[in-house]
């Protein structure tokens, strides 16, 4: 079953960005309390490798989605590369990083259902 994307005018981008953060540190925590490296082996093609702990299927769901995508997020948000410096690894000028870097972190956030969408 495929998941619909909501209306990306209903999201709230900053909150969802936020809410992904608190998710990512979240998952560090619980790796390390059950003594694994903070982060799973990024394989080359940005595929996090399978080491037995997954809180909250976050790398299951990275690793749906796109490449780009996932090089994006896993630069962005797991090395915390700044966006200048990320963007000097992809062929895109800055706006159009931008709006790469915002529709990875909808679709991925959409995928775990932390999406924050604006009030009626």
């Amino acid at each position: 079953m495929e998941q619909l994307l909501p209306n990306v005018a209903d999201i709230q981008y900053m909150p969802t960005v936020r809410a992904f953060k608190r998710l990512i540190e979240s998952y560090q925590l619980q790796r390390k309390y059950e003594k694994f490296d903070k982060w799973p082996a990024v394989l080359s093609d940005y595929q996090l490798a399978d080491d037995g702990c997954d809180p909250f299927g976050l790398g299951r769901t990275i690793n749906q989605l796109d490449p780009l995508f996932r090089e994006i997020i896993i630069k962005s948000f797991f090395y915390k590369k700044q966006d200048i410096a990320v963007m000097y690894d992809l062929p895109y000028e800055i706006a159009q990083f931008k709006r790469l870097k915002k529709k990875a972190v909808i679709e991925v956030a959409a995928l775990l259902e932390i999406v924050v969408l604006k009030q009626a």
